[in-house]
């Protein structure tokens, strides 16, 4: 489009150019407002974008993977830096295999999928500036049975 174009398309008396207007603005203003809010963290594990959950004032990463997909018998490996690699931490990461109890339930009910690259966790925070907040480490996966960082409870 070039600039006459733009100039007659924003003065134009045409109420479908009119809506089209409205829903654009509409869509930026709500686009910009999810946007503003998600927190994103810079380290040197990579840059996470999160998820705002405004009813308790808490930024979540979900999904962030501490170690590569496993390798059968062997022990795991820690994922290695990468600063300017972006990271989505905005859904929860996959479930391990297992013989949980319930696993079925969540698989049937879309709660959560199966798989073998599951090393992942959760960061809970307040949205704050504060540093050195305590923290608390939640290891899931009891009695190497259930449990994942996707379980809804």
């Amino acid at each position: 489009m070039n600039a006459h174009a733009v100039q007659s398309w924003r003065n134009s008396p045409d109420p479908s150019a009119m809506k089209l207007r409205r829903s654009c603005l509409v869509t930026a203003c709500f686009a910009t407002s999810i946007l503003g809010s998600s927190p994103v963290v810079h380290s040197q594990a990579g840059i996470y974008q999160g998820r705002h959950l405004p009813e308790f004032d808490q930024d979540l990463f979900l999904g962030v993977k501490f170690a590569p997909k496993p390798v059968r018998f062997a022990p795991a490996e820690l994922v290695k830096d990468s600063p300017t690699t972006y990271h989505n931490a905005t859904q929860y990461g996959i479930d391990c295999k297992g013989y949980g109890s319930d696993t079925n339930t969540l698989v049937a009910a879309n709660w959560t999928k199966l798989g073998e690259d599951c090393l992942h966790l959760n960061i809970v925070k307040p949205r704050t500036d504060e540093t050195s907040l305590p923290v608390l480490l939640w290891i899931y996966g009891g009695g190497w049975q259930q449990g994942a960082t996707s379980d809804p409870r």
